[in-house]
């Protein structure tokens, strides 16, 4: 300790805010993202997302970071199994369509199924004319991107935030967590198996 206080004493004071902000930023971290283990896998009331089999496989387009929509559908599909794809990269009569937007866009009409630093996700529409836009709001790193992207799409399917798995409601950072390894939770492939796929 004798060494900090060697220090001149504007490093002294500028350290010590540093420490404070990362100090009320670890304990926000901490606290911000806890869920209720009882929450319910799918989003109810006007969040609720329900689509006819017959639109499956959904259809995504995307007007930026068409790779990271394409792995994060891959990583969907991989999880969900050979039998239950529910996504497929298109241009044709889209049902979820990606694109740069701002986190405080009040002209989009519709609900929101979740809105977040990194994206938001809204439900436009209902029944046979149901579509989900989401807007990307700030340029990310690859693996992030992906990641984000994934969640969104999870949305998309009904799916609320959960404590694990690719419905976490935080965007992993990249540099301090190594590359990011998008997975869906078992408990969201069993109910999204048996909901869209009879399984």
């Amino acid at each position: 300790m004798k060494w900090f206080l060697n220090l001149p004493y504007k490093v002294r004071i500028i350290s010590a805010l540093v420490f404070t902000a990362l100090a009320f930023a670890a304990i926000g971290l901490t606290y911000e993202y806890v869920i209720d283990p009882k929450q319910p896998t799918f989003a109810v009331g006007e969040e609720a997302v329900e689509w006819e089999l017959s639109r499956f496989p959904l259809i995504v387009n995307a007007d930026d970071y068409v790779d990271s929509t394409k792995s994060a559908i891959d990583a969907w599909n991989r999880d969900l199994g050979d039998n239950c794809k529910l996504f497929k990269y298109g241009t044709e009569s889209v049902d979820i369509h990606i694109t740069m937007g701002s986190a405080n866009d009040s002209g989009v009409a519709g609900v929101v199924l979740g809105k977040h630093t990194a994206a938001t996700s809204w439900k436009r529409g209902s029944g046979p004319d149901q579509t989900i836009l989401v807007q990307i709001h700030l340029p990310q790193t690859i693996d992030v991107q992906y990641s984000v992207l994934a969640h969104e799409l999870g949305h998309a399917l009904g799916l609320a935030h959960r404590a694990n798995g690719v419905m976490y409601p935080k965007s992993p950072n990249s540099l301090s967590e190594g590359p990011v390894k998008v997975r869906v939770s078992d408990k969201n492939v069993a109910a999204i198996r048996k909901k869209y796929c009879n399984q």
